[in-house]
């Protein structure tokens, strides 16, 4: 079973930096995608109420007042306790992800030490913030599995899957990147891969940053989300525009 640690705050009073959509529908679309069996949720400053939709869900909530780098700390602390074949996904509360995620982790990790379901927009930027971006694309190769091609890429987020074994032996490289507030995203997996690790990610992807870089083609169709059941229905995501769409249609 894929082991879930999933990571949410208050900040921004539940929203993200799309204004459609809030932290509470990214969390249901978590749990329809990929269930609530076997998750962890690392509840980082948040209010009682937001403990409570949370608790509807699930028992297994670590309650935090660590920050962001602080928090993921915590959240790998969890991981590295498991067995070294355990596969583990850690989640950041502000991604949405298409039907099949549990499917696409698996197939990746089984050709790369991490995997990201999120085809980050700015390694496609003409003026990309990342360095290693270069006329609207990154030197990558290109692999196919069962269900999906992927690419090597260079960065990802602090979203990700990884086998507990891997992370207990580079656990050293992500505590030194989480000394700030942030974590270094991006001088973290620069050196991973210069320690010799790999990193994969879906074309197209197959889940996205909630953002100023939202996944390419991820609004193209509807995105499914698990019923609160006690709220009045939650909407979808879906549509080239990226409008809502109701849950109902």
């Amino acid at each position: 079973m894929l082991k879930k640690i999933y990571r949410i705050c208050d900040h921004r009073n539940g929203g993200t930096k799309i204004p459609q959509i809030t932290k509470r529908q990214c969390f249901l679309n978590f749990v329809e995608v990929f269930g609530a069996d076997g998750i962890t949720i690392v509840a980082d400053n948040c209010k009682d109420e937001t403990i409570d939709f949370l608790s509807r869900f699930t028992p297994n909530i670590e309650k935090t007042s660590l920050g962001n780098s602080g928090s993921f700390i915590f959240a790998m602390d969890l991981a590295l306790q498991l067995k070294d074949e355990q596969l583990i996904y850690l989640v950041e509360d502000d991604y949405l992800h298409h039907p099949g995620g549990p499917r696409f982790l698996l197939e990746g990790l089984q050709r790369a030490d991490y995997v990201s379901l999120y085809d980050h927009a700015d390694k496609y930027m003409l003026r990309s913030p990342n360095p290693l971006v270069t006329g609207g694309g990154e030197n990558t190769k290109v692999i196919l599995t069962a269900s999906t091609h992927w690419k090597f890429t260079n960065s990802t987020t602090m979203t990700f899957a990884v086998r507990a074994g891997t992370l207990k032996a580079d656990q050293d490289i992500f505590r030194s990147h989480c000394a700030q507030s942030i974590p270094a995203d991006y001088f973290l997996f620069r050196k991973l891969s210069q320690k010799g690790r790999t990193l994969v990610s879906p074309l197209p992807g197959r889940s996205t940053h909630c953002d100023e870089y939202p996944a390419p083609f991820i609004f193209n169709t509807a995105l499914p989300f698990k019923m609160d059941p006690n709220q009045r229905p939650e909407t979808k995501v879906g549509a080239s525009s990226g409008s809502l769409i109701s849950a109902n249609g």
